[in-house]
């Protein structure tokens, strides 16, 4: 059986007619498509190192236009013809297909208890296609976990790399720690009928599909790990639970939406978790040409730690909280 690549795979879920028009591109440029969009009454397009181009840059095609049909047919391909089996997907606009590509959904909301049921009138999807890099996490190995795990949180703005390199830190730790992953979305191991499609470490357990907070609470409850991984935490209930987790001695490797430290200042729960010792390394990553790179790597301090005190006094921190932020290295420092 010929393995396909994850964009050939990817593609597999759009109509044949557009697929004519998305194969004939060079296969230098597949190997760097991060997602491909097609939209009613528009031409398919493609997105590389956070910007899109209409397939007609890069194929020597004539750009047809997406219809209705094109979408229900896609949409028919993604759900496996079952709808309803994908309600809870469909609520929160997206739906994860084997290999873990993420499709997004844009549509019309309908509405029950001030909340988002489900969909209709679907108006465009948006296919990232999920690429195992294996190595991507190789510096954060030797720099940040080479003496052993730690709370780290990786940050960064969408399609920066940040689950790429949290699928190699699977790879890498799961290899030697028992770890338990909270793959609410299915993009970190790609499960398919209850086997990761991707290498996440031979001590590794998932929790696919669960919802962060409950899978959080579960996999200590039943699986005792020295590591738990998460991706794209963020809300009130998820952090309380990595809060609880960190009390039982586990430790956290997270992701988390934010393009600077500023935009993270923004997000208390988080900063909640900060200031609790849960992360004591931030990892903040680039994006557009240098997508996966690291940006700066931000060493966590507190005044819980007495031998900090000089460096929290000597730091631009904010005077109002229990921590600092403390720069260990910019990238622009190695170049």
């Amino acid at each position: 059986m010929i393995k396909l690549s994850p964009f050939e795979q990817a593609i597999n879920y759009i109509p044949a007619r557009v697929r004519k028009q998305i194969i004939g591109i060079p296969p230098s440029i597949k190997n760097e498509v991060q997602e491909v969009r097609i939209r009613i009454g528009r031409a398919p397009s493609i997105c590389i190192k956070g910007s899109e181009y209409d397939i007609s840059e890069f194929a020597s095609v004539q750009n047809i236009v997406i219809d209705s049909n094109d979408i229900d047919e896609c949409f028919n391909y993604i759900c496996e013809y079952s709808f309803h089996s994908y309600q809870k997907e469909l609520a929160q606009s997206y739906i994860t297909v084997k290999g873990g590509h993420r499709v997004g959904i844009s549509a019309s909301a309908i509405i029950k208890c001030g909340g988002v049921e489900t969909i209709k009138d679907i108006s465009g999807l948006n296919i990232r296609i999920a690429r195992q890099v294996i190595g991507s996490a190789d510096r954060i190995m030797k720099e940040s976990l080479a003496s052993g795990i730690k709370g780290l949180l990786l940050v960064g703005p969408p399609t920066c790399g940040k689950t790429t390199i949290l699928r190699d830190i699977c790879r890498q730790l799961g290899g030697i720690y028992k770890l338990s992953i909270i793959d609410e979305r299915g993009e970190i191991a790609a499960v398919y009928r209850g086997e990761p499609q991707n290498d996440i470490g031979r001590f590794s357990d998932v929790f696919d599909g669960y919802p962060k907070a409950i899978g959080i609470l579960t996999a200590i409850r039943v699986m005792s790990p020295q590591v738990i991984v998460c991706d794209e935490i963020g809300n009130e209930e998820e952090c309380n639970e990595l809060m609880s987790s960190v009390n039982s001695g586990v430790n956290i490797i997270a992701s988390a939406h934010a393009g600077s430290i500023d935009e993270l200042y923004q997000r208390k729960h988080i900063m909640k978790l900060i200031e609790s010792g849960v992360f004591t390394e931030i990892i903040l990553l680039d994006n557009g040409a240098n997508i996966g790179k690291i940006k700066s790597r931000i060493k966590v301090v507190t005044y819980n730690d007495k031998s900090n005190r000089s460096q929290l006094d000597n730091s631009c921190g904010d005077a109002d909280r229990n921590f600092a932020f403390v720069e260990v290295e910019q990238e622009s420092a190695r170049a």
